[in-house]
């Protein structure tokens, strides 16, 4: 993935590494208060 003449993620590190990002949010239940506000109040925080 790229950006301008930026490459800032390989294809062959995306699902390794997104893995990590919400295996993390799991373990520390970040988003267990979200529930009750709509999606758009969600996108801003």
């Amino acid at each position: 993935m790229a950006k301008d003449d930026s490459r800032f993620c390989q294809g062959a590190f995306v699902h390794s590494e997104s893995k990590k990002i919400f295996d993390a949010l799991k373990i520390e239940n970040y988003l267990k208060d979200c529930s009750d506000i709509s999606k758009e109040e969600f996108a801003k925080n």
